[in-house]
């Protein structure tokens, strides 16, 4: 038997995951050398080559440009400050210069401007009073009072031992004491609060070990009044009260010693966790161990650091951790990952394999960890401990690597299922296993060499095989019997696959299986009750493949499926029969379809491990909240069987990444209301005002020719921004809220004069919504035409005319009988012409009529056509297979128009309905729909012809080519959304054709996503159950497809997957 014990001191180390950022996601270079948040909110970065700010999705990047007024001075940044009116800007060759929030403008106060030895500057600091401490490179510490402007110097003088140690200030940190503590080029220096008095402060040999002189690159303050101090030779803790130290140093013998001795940054978080930037990694202090744990970056791990040089550090206040390197670029790390517990089951802690399948327990509390291909992993989680179990040929070990379900039965063993070697019993004292396999010679035999799923049922094992069915196995014979797979009797299962088994409180068995639905095992008659997925029926199970089953404290039972979600069950009763179920899925909030866990915690809530992600569902609301790879979780995919609680209600989630352990009542959530902000805005897609910050303004006023207004938002919760929602309205003219997506942006076009409040909302990535919504006022000048003198002009001019038409009335009045003489001689004169006329107007009338029904470009039928002989096409297929309705959009012709001119669109349409005239019959119509829509209608047309006719127009219009004038070769396809008529076969009046065009219509926008593409949408006879059919088309297609009610058919897949299901189709119709 193979067993090997591993010490693990690195498993109480947990990850770090973070979040990278780079050139690729717009930072303007990648040695980030200073990080500040300012009082907005927004996240700042300096770098060796610009300035970046940070919304939390886009970078917007300020250089210097020479000869431009109020820009950067330099492109260096070597540090920043932030205060309540902007940012203070510090660079290594162009001073220091400040940015004000109100203006966005680059400010630099003259006594600073005229400074020639403050040009190269290192670090910046503020102390209580608003003064800012200057530490430049070589010309010691500025003092600046932005409100007086006055500017004091403190200098090194060789001849004074009560000057600075050196003119190369390296670091700055303000005690809670009021005394400050510089670190230059040559030691540790402390400055009285009282009169800025410097006293050198002796440092340990230590720290000093080739006697060369102490850099002092980095300080910090923790709450205790500790000071460490970094250096290139090690880290230090300084007691400023007794003035004791306490030296940390690289130990290569000891794995818990600091990783590096070149300390370039210090952070000590709002945890009172001390981070430590070295030039080889991060390392974290445990204070209580006084050991250190250090993270490298790993080139096959997106999520490890970016680069092993780090050279800043900063904590934002949301509280995660932002990592600057020297080559990489920008690090973000959320510290609430770390309550979910993620355990990456590498080598270097010990762990065989990382692709995690099974957990259990022992009675001695160890955790029993099954992957697959390696074996089980056994942690003893009170002295950190792996031992490995693997397969080999010496008795007793384990029959086969690929584990894939294990339990802790009643008398204290643990009972592996594995791939391919059967059932194993271990002993958890010897750890010796005693194996059971298939013998297909004896009937008492296991029933298959693959084992899925366990239970144990009164002392009595029950193991689901993948092929067998199910064997349960007696303790006192030891001997199987079977439940096998065969026909639906009540004797047999419906599938010798079963994946998942679960026990409710009166005693019946939940059997899922592959591909068979579910079996419920009645313990009162011993015999079976099936439930399968029914198209027809909402109520029925939505899949028949099954990976997990949960029995919750209530008793309530949950089905989770393959790519059907959730299914509860609504009446489990005391007898399993008639079961109906309601699903949960996506559209409910599930973070994916596909269900490979379920497990309930303390509280009632029930968890879910996905293809997607985790969730975790309120049983009372059914509501969900997702959790995904930056909150901690080892990856986004889960393994099927891989969930599991521990007696303590630990709860365990296992994937190809390792696993999450984690207790739910503790989990870390983001309870920090976001603010919101207004990144931009522009007017007629142009920047707005300029020389104002967007976060300052107070009010934006539009003339009233600015009809095109866009406003741009973001809350600065930095935690996962992708996880962030929001909603806005503009008072006075949205009348409820509106989602917004991804772009963060609202545009109005041809706003009414008047005033309004746009106003924005949010909420983190935890579901928090802010508290303080963005309220922007906007006022829109009414239009000149618009305004009360123009109105009084109407009215006046209203008057005039009324004046006019009286007089002319007058007139009128006076000349009628004069009129009335010559005028019944005209008509006399000119009957005969009028009559003549009439008959030349008939005949323009007829030509007219025939042209209106016509497209002039195409020469086809239009619009108006089809829709008044649409009622004339119904009729004329009564008794007959019906209409096949196809809406034809052609993909990408904007281009050709903008490249080659709208002559070429022209060209492009005509010949694509010449090619579509010739795909279809004769007697087939073909409109052009408008633009660049063309409508065919197909007699006589069932849902394979539809299908086919639909693939052939696809194919050939994505084959035709078309020579432009000019020679030019271009190419198009096209995108079809297709229904039949009548939409359920026999019902003809089940969907007018109006609703007929209508879901053609929705079809043709979901085939729009893929291009080249056609989909079409036909009703079943569950179609009945709907009150409103277009309705629930608009509103839930996806769900009235995955439930059956509505048959769906593209060419997204092959040829012959496309046949297949047209056979497949035809048959269940």
């Amino acid at each position: 038997m193979l067993i090997a014990i591993v010490a693990v001191p690195a498993v109480a180390t947990p990850p770090l995951s973070v979040q990278r950022y780079s050139l690729e996601e717009g930072l303007s270079q990648q040695s980030v050398n200073t990080i500040v948040q300012d009082a907005e909110g927004f996240m700042w970065f300096g770098t060796e080559d610009g300035l970046n700010r940070f919304d939390g999705y886009e970078f917007r990047q300020l250089r210097h440009h020479r000869g431009t007024e109020n820009s950067l001075p330099n492109g260096w940044i070597a540090s920043l400050i932030a205060s309540e009116q902007g940012v203070w800007i510090a660079t290594d060759g162009g001073g220091i210069v400040f940015r004000n929030a109100a203006t966005g403008a680059f400010e630099a106060p003259a006594v600073l401007r005229d400074a020639p030895d403050l040009q190269r500057v290192r670090s910046l600091a503020r102390d209580r009073l608003g003064r800012l401490w200057i530490a430049s490179r070589d010309a010691g510490i500025a003092l600046f009072d932005p409100r007086s402007g006055e500017l004091k110097r403190l200098r090194h003088s060789s001849t004074e031992t009560a000057s600075l140690s050196s003119d190369s200030i390296f670091s700055l940190v303000h005690l809670r004491s009021g005394d400050t503590l510089v670190g230059t080029a040559n030691g540790l220096d402390r400055l009285s609060a009282a009169n800025l008095d410097v006293t050198r402060i002796a440092v340990p040999t230590e720290l000093t070990p080739t006697g060369k002189p102490l850099r002092v690159r980095a300080l910090a303050e923790s709450a205790d009044g500790m000071v460490w101090v970094g250096t290139d030779a090690g880290l230090g803790r300084y007691d400023p009260r007794s003035e004791r130290w306490r030296v940390y140093r690289e130990n290569a013998s000891d794995p818990s010693s600091l990783p590096d001795n070149r300390v370039q940054a210090l952070l000590i978080d709002s945890q009172g966790r001390l981070w430590i930037g070295l030039i080889r990694g991060l390392a974290w202090f445990n204070s209580a161990t006084e050991s250190f744990s250090s993270y490298r970056r790993e080139p096959s791990e997106t999520r490890s650091l970016p680069d092993d040089y780090i050279i800043s550090l900063f904590e934002d206040r949301g509280g995660s951790l932002w990592i600057g390197t020297k080559s990489g670029g920008l690090a973000k790390w959320n510290p609430r990952t770390w309550s979910f517990g993620h355990f990456r089951a590498s080598a270097e802690e010990g762990f065989t394999d990382r692709n995690i399948t099974s957990f259990a327990e022992d009675k001695q509390g160890r955790l029993w960890i099954g992957t697959f291909g390696s074996g089980i992993n056994l942690l003893d989680r009170t002295t950190s401990r792996v031992t490995a179990l693997r397969h080999s040929n010496s008795r007793g070990s384990l029959s086969d690597d690929r584990v894939m379900a294990m339990l802790e039965a009643g008398d204290g063993a643990v009972w592996v299922g594995t791939m391919g070697g059967g059932l194993n019993r271990f002993d958890t004292q010897t750890l010796r296993a005693e194996v059971f396999t298939h013998d297909p010679a004896v009937p008492t035999s296991l029933a298959a060499t693959g084992v899925m799923s366990l239970l144990e049922v009164d002392r009595q094992l029950w193991v689901g095989t993948f092929g067998g069915g199910i064997s349960r196995f007696d303790t006192n014979t030891r001997r199987f019997d079977t439940l096998r797979p065969g026909p639906e009797d009540g004797l047999h299962l419906s599938s010798g696959r079963v994946t998942a088994l679960a026990r409710d409180r009166t005693g019946h068995v939940w059997i899922g299986t592959d591909g068979g639905g579910l079996n419920v095992w009645d313990t009162k008659t011993r015999r079976l009750q099936y439930y399968k997925r029914d198209a027809k029926r909402l109520d029925s199970l939505s899949g028949d493949t099954i990976y997990s089953i949960l029995v919750d404290d209530s008793g309530g039972v949950w089905i989770g499926t393959r790519g059907g979600g959730i299914d509860r069950v609504v009446n489990p009763g005391e007898a399993p029969l008639n079961l109906r179920f309601e699903n949960l899925s996506e559209s409910q909030g599930l973070p994916n379809n596909t269900i490979y866990g379920l497990r309930a915690d303390g509280t009632g809530n029930i968890w879910i491990s996905t293809n997607y992600g985790l969730g975790r569902l309120d049983p009372r609301d059914k509501s969900v909240q997702q959790f995904h790879r930056l909150h901690g979780l080892q990856g986004e995919e889960f393994n099927f069987g891989a969930h599991y609680r521990d007696r303590s209600g630990k709860l365990f989630f296992g994937g190809a990444a390792g696993f999450n352990a984690f207790y739910p009542e503790v989990l870390e959530f983001n309870e920090r209301p976001p603010r919101v902000v207004l990144t931009q805005f522009l007017k007629l897609n142009s920047p707005g005002i300029e020389g104002v910050s967007e976060e300052r303004i107070e009010k934006l006023n539009f003339s009233h020719n600015e009809d095109v207004i866009t406003l741009k938002f973001a809350a600065l919760d930095y935690a996962d921004p992708r996880a962030n929602r929001y909603e806005y309205k503009l008072d006075g003219f949205d009348d409820a809220w509106v989602r917004a997506d991804e772009r963060r942006a609202a545009t109005y076009t041809n706003l009414p004069g008047g005033e309004y409040v746009f106003r924005v909302r949010a909420s983190n990535s935890d579901g928090v919504w802010s508290t303080q919504d963005l309220a922007l006022p906007i006022e829109v000048a009414p239009s000149p035409w618009a305004t009360p003198f123009a109105f009084t002009g109407y009215a006046v001019l209203a008057l005039l005319m009324l004046l006019a038409v009286w007089y002319a009335q007058q007139r009128r009045i006076a000349r009628a009988s004069e009129q009335r003489a010559e005028l019944e001689q005209q008509v006399e004169d000119r009957t005969y012409e009028l009559a003549q006329r009439n008959r030349e107007l008939e005949d323009a009338n007829r030509r007219l009529e025939m042209a209106s029904l016509t497209d002039t470009a195409t020469g086809l039928a239009n619009r108006r056509y089809l829709m008044e002989q649409f009622p004339q096409l119904i009729a004329r297929e009564k008794g007959a297979q019906g209409l096949a309705i196809m809406i034809i959009d052609l993909d990408a012709l904007k281009p050709i128009n903008d490249q080659h001119g709208h002559a070429a669109g022209d060209e492009i349409i005509n010949e694509v309905a010449k090619t579509v005239r010739q795909a279809i019959r004769p007697d087939d119509v073909l409109a052009r729909w408008g633009g660049d829509e063309f409508v065919v209608v197909a007699h006589a047309a069932h849902i394979e012809h539809a299908t086919m006719l639909a693939e052939r127009i696809r194919e050939r219009v994505a084959k035709m080519k078309c020579v432009l004038p000019r020679g030019a070769v271009v190419r198009t396809s096209c995108s079809i959304g297709l229904t039949c008529l009548p939409f359920v076969p026999g019902k003809p009046d089940a969907v007018t054709w109006e609703h007929a065009i209508k879901i053609a219509d929705l079809a043709l926008y979901r085939a729009k996503r893929a291009r080249n593409a056609w989909r079409g949408w036909f009703g079943t006879e569950a179609v009945a159950t709907l009150q409103s059919v277009i309705g629930a088309v608009e509103s839930n297609v996806d769900g009235l497809i995955a439930s059956g009610i509505i048959l769906e058919q593209s060419s997204t897949r092959g040829h012959d997957d496309t046949v297949n299901s047209l056979r497949v189709l035809r048959e269940a119709r």
